[in-house]
């Protein structure tokens, strides 16, 4: 005899207890680009997507650069912020489009980088948009579940190595940048709905 598949509840929030956000750090790369480098390119198609998105520049790296050089500078500022010894670390998530390499994963190399022990769980996620949500709920339960008391959430992108410079629908929005987040286990803290 089976056991019969528990009923899927589609529409429903996940309830996700004793885990807090202690602290977020994001990184841009110093190079600049305002919507005025497409002005020629684009003429007045620039202004309609600026005022649709509201977008009116961007950041994007130098050609060494990585999304992870992004995200360690993000991680190593919010440790010190934090006052988190990188041997507190249980778990390494890194979420990417462009991660630094086909393979192995980059959350393993950016792992060494920050100084977070070898036994630490560190993987990689491929998501775009909804990259942030997505990790933060399963930092989130990682904590939750006990798996993990402190999770590093790494997002980031070099999207400007990848989109078309002239595909006016992606030149003029994406950017480059790199954040963590940390997330612990937290007795007094609040439920999150996700």
């Amino acid at each position: 005899m089976t056991t019969p598949l528990p009923e899927l509840k589609t529409g429903r929030a996940a309830l996700v207890t004793g885990t807090r956000i202690a602290g977020v750090v994001a990184c841009v790369p110093p190079m600049r680009v305002t919507n005025d480098r497409f002005a020629e390119q684009f003429g007045d198609s620039v202004a309609e997507v600026t005022k649709m998105t509201g977008v009116q520049q961007r950041h994007w790296v130098e050609n060494d650069v990585t999304a992870s050089d992004l995200c360690r500078a993000a991680g190593d500022r919010l440790l010190a912020g934090l006052d988190w010894a990188a041997e507190s670390i249980d778990a390494l998530i890194f979420i990417s489009q462009t991660p630094d390499y086909r393979l192995p994963a980059t959350a393993t190399s950016l792992q060494a980088r920050l100084g977070l022990r070898p036994g630490v769980i560190a993987f990689d996620v491929n998501l775009g948009c909804s990259a942030y949500p997505y990790g933060l709920w399963l930092a989130s339960m990682m904590v939750s579940s006990g798996a993990a008391r402190r999770v590093l959430l790494a997002v980031g992108d070099t999207s400007s190595r990848v989109v078309d410079p002239a595909d006016r629908a992606t030149a003029l929005l994406f950017g480059d940048a790199g954040t963590i987040t940390a997330i612990e286990a937290s007795d007094d803290a609040a439920p999150a709905a996700f």
